[in-house]
């Protein structure tokens, strides 16, 4: 146990104990961006549920056939050091129907069906978002648990221990001191004796 080993123990505590309230500034801004993305994902849901109720009206069940995602147009978002892939916009592919031969309503339902779809792939996005963002508010508060509660007192536990074996070994180099004086007195006054 040396005077090194006890600066490097308070030197790491120091180091933990600034970072702490860095991850819980963080920990506060995930908790914040989750909120927000569970508001955006509860108007997303009605919205899908709406269209959905409006979709179950179709009296053509053909269109689920005719109306296929062609392509999705992903952006990429940096959230609180989270990256989440969300979806901007949606390509569909219409396969050919004749416009004659079907009743108006029938582009009205491909339309709503392409919303539909839209806002269901949006949707699943922002899920996976959150996800993201869930796992890591866990990760960031297991970090602080683990610094407050486990890494910061194991070292200043240690630096106690040291502190306490080092004034242990000085108050046994004086005491030693201190004997080898009174033997060097009492052989010197012997010696004048004699």
């Amino acid at each position: 146990m040396t005077k090194g080993a006890m600066r490097m123990s308070k030197l790491r505590a120091e180091r933990l104990s600034r970072a702490v309230p860095t991850l819980d500034l963080r920990r506060k801004q995930l908790n914040r961006e989750i909120l927000a993305w569970e508001e955006k994902m509860a108007e997303l849901e009605s919205l899908c549920q709406k269209l959905s109720d409006h979709y179950e009206q179709n009296p053509h069940p053909e269109i689920d056939f005719l109306v296929l995602i062609k392509d999705k147009t992903l952006a990429t978002l940096n959230i609180a050091g989270v990256i989440i892939s969300s979806v901007e916009s949606v390509d569909f592919e219409v396969r050919g129907y004749s416009v004659l031969m079907t009743p108006p309503s029938f582009d009205l339902f491909v339309n709503l069906r392409k919303e539909l779809l839209e806002a269901n792939e949006k949707y699943a996005a922002m899920k996976k978002g959150l996800e993201l963002l869930g796992e890591e508010l866990s990760v960031t508060t297991q970090r602080i648990n683990l610094f407050e509660k486990r890494l910061i007192p194991m070292y200043k536990g240690e630096i106690r221990y040291i502190k306490g074996r080092l004034e242990d070994n000085e108050r046994a180099t004086v005491m030693v001191a201190k004997i080898a004086q009174a033997e060097m007195l009492a052989e010197k006054s012997t010696f004048e004796t004699a």
